[in-house]
């Protein structure tokens, strides 16, 4: 490996932050990850390549090299993965330990419930999110303002089951719609997502992918997007103070305009339950649990959310991002027909 390309010895992210689960008792090796990567993701690493011992710093790794790609896959003596290449930046990247891919490398040795998404709800969670109705609305009306000003119409349905990249799933869409005066005139914009979830029990689930359909003034897009492995929320079993990092590959393909190629990202946020608190929005008073969700790949991105108990809505939130501020607040809404 190049001198520029180091791998130096990082914390390890780990999947499971502060919460208690227990991890799956199945083991896998650098090397059948490493296959797994490459016939899942042969954009990024091309089959052909071998695995090299490496050591840097007194720390032993096991490394492909992807030529034709510039890509690195790691992995290191304490079980730590890690990325390096276009697709991270030319940065390293931790995606979690090697452990925490056992059940997608081999999926046939795995069995029971997820380890990632697994104990009680927190406070703030819609206990009965998997057990609402085919038809269930949750509509929101927000006000946003900062970066972007306008109001905000999220519109929630669960719409029953189907197949999502060859899974059984429940599909879930979400419509947003933006209202805005610009010059006098008023301009409309909307995002609908729909969403593909694998149900666990006890309120838990995981995030298959979705289609994300975008139109307004600056034209439509349609893009289709897959998550690998499927992303878990343990957040949903977060205790106060507690906090948890979650790591995949999105592999974006663009539908609508045709043409364009896929696109593979990591992705890791991580969700820290901060406080329960009662807050004052547009005039009311609700109690509220409040998260702070960060970009573990940009840690001056993050949004802090406070959301309603035993619903799984937020009041309200606050995005920030370098040199930016959005607040965005709760007007009115309805939980299934019930006013909020």
């Amino acid at each position: 490996m190049p001198s520029s390309h180091r791998i130096h010895r990082l914390p390890a992210l780990p999947l499971l932050g502060y919460c208690a689960l227990a991890m799956p008792a199945v083991t896998i090796t650098p090397d059948q990850l490493f296959d797994w990567a490459q016939g899942h993701y042969p954009t990024l690493f091309p089959a052909g390549s071998v695995s090299f011992p490496w050591v840097d710093a007194g720390v032993h790794y096991t490394l492909r090299h992807y030529p034709g790609t510039g890509n690195y896959l790691g992995v290191a003596d304490d079980g730590g993965v890690y990325a390096l290449g276009d697709f991270t930046a030319n940065r390293i990247q931790g995606l979690g330990p090697l452990s925490a891919f056992a059940c997608q490398v081999a999926p046939g040795r795995c069995v029971g419930s997820n380890p990632l998404a697994s104990g009680p709800l927190y406070a703030c969670a819609d206990a009965q999110w998997n057990d609402h109705p085919d038809g269930f609305h949750i509509t929101i009306r927000y006000r946003r303002s900062g970066y972007a000003d306008d109001e905000l119409v999220d519109d929630t349905v669960t719409e029953g089951m189907t197949v999502f990249e060859g899974q059984n799933v429940r599909q879930i869409t979400e419509l947003m719609t933006y209202t805005r005066q610009v010059n006098g005139q008023t301009q409309t914009a909307t995002n609908r997502s729909t969403r593909y979830e694998v149900r666990l029990d006890g309120g838990h689930y995981l995030s298959a992918g979705s289609i994300v359909e975008s139109s307004g003034p600056a034209g439509q897009s349609t893009a289709r997007q897959v998550y690998q492995p499927l992303m878990p929320h343990p957040e949903r079993s977060l205790g106060i103070g507690q906090s948890v990092t979650v790591s995949a590959i999105k592999t974006v393909t663009p539908l609508v305009p045709a043409g364009q190629p896929p696109s593979d990202a990591p992705v890791q946020t991580m969700t820290t339950f901060e406080a329960r608190e009662t807050i004052a929005v547009q005039g009311r008073s609700f109690d509220t649990c409040r998260l702070r969700i960060v970009d573990a790949t940009s840690p001056s991105t993050y949004t802090l959310v406070w959301m309603l108990p035993g619903k799984g809505v937020a009041a309200k939130w606050i995005a920030v991002r370098p040199g930016a501020i959005q607040l965005v607040e709760m007007l009115s809404g309805s939980f299934g027909g019930v006013p909020l």
